[in-house]
């Protein structure tokens, strides 16, 4: 009982310190870090109430999309963004996930690639592996360069 107490205040401090990162960061107000195999999100350390239809969202008005109900959120950066990935050739997405359970064999992204609205093409990848409450980056490429963004089609945990 008491080390499982001693695990959860780490996996605490842990969800803190990256929130604090965030916060850093300037990913704004709106970013979460989730606490794992609990069932309240940290925002910026302060926990808010409940999970699953709440959480989900609590996180879609903060600009993330469902991964999985109540445990896995994903977004794309603004091309902007400093966090973003800097495409080698073609054009780019980052989509930025976060897990409360994580997925120790990282996350598989297919995603369509828009021009106008109208799909032209799809690429895919995987992301790191993801601890949890950790947060990821998946950086998702176009190397012919005919998109203008792009719309997740397929987002799941490839194990634990």
């Amino acid at each position: 009982m008491e080390q499982q107490s001693s695990e959860r205040k780490t996996n605490r401090i842990i969800v803190i310190v990256i929130a604090a990162m965030l916060a850093v960061a300037g990913i704004g107000a709106a970013a979460y870090a989730l606490s794992p195999k609990d069932d309240r999100p940290i925002k910026y350390g302060t926990p808010t109430p409940d999970a699953g239809g709440d959480l989900d969202r609590e996180m879609a008005a903060s600009g993330w999309s469902v991964g999985k109900s109540g445990d896995t959120y994903y977004r794309f950066l603004a091309p902007d963004d400093a966090s973003a990935a800097k495409c080698d050739f073609g054009s780019c997405a980052t989509l930025e996930i976060q897990s409360r359970d994580g997925c120790a064999k990282g996350f598989y992204v297919k995603a369509d690639v828009l021009r106008d609205g109208t799909a032209v093409a799809w690429t895919n990848g995987t992301s790191p592996s993801a601890r949890g409450g950790e947060l990821v980056r998946l950086k998702l490429s176009d190397p012919s360069g005919d998109g203008n963004s792009m719309r997740v089609s397929e987002f799941r945990c490839m194990g634990s």
